[in-house]
């Protein structure tokens, strides 16, 4: 970390325009936290299967572009982007469901 900072800082227009205290709060936060992910078992575990997941979606993705090609990438983007709003939509009018101040909104009528 302190070979990233130096090497930021060299890279800086304004060398003296560095908020200090900003840089140290974060590399105590970032000890901080990496502390707790190493002490704390259940939070090891967790970042470990993270860390397996995010592994596995890597490879996924190297076969996908192997066996498809780089040109279908967006596609797969576009199609896995709208699942997500699909998912978030479903959540929000279940959310929207459960709060009796808000009037229901008919969605069978068109504008």
């Amino acid at each position: 970390m302190a070979g990233l900072l130096a090497l930021a800082w060299l890279a800086s227009e304004n060398r003296r325009a560095i908020p200090w205290r900003a840089v140290a709060t974060g590399m105590a936060l970032l000890i901080g936290l990496a502390a707790l992910f190493l002490k704390i078992e259940f939070l090891k575990n967790a970042f470990m299967k993270l860390n397996d997941l995010l592994l596995v979606l890597i490879v996924v993705l190297i076969i996908v572009v192997i066996l498809r090609g780089p040109k279908t990438l967006p596609q797969i983007g576009r199609m896995f982007g709208q699942g997500v709003r699909e998912a978030r939509d479903e959540i929000n009018k279940v959310g929207a469901d459960d709060d009796p101040a808000e009037p229901a909104r008919d969605e069978t009528k068109s504008a």
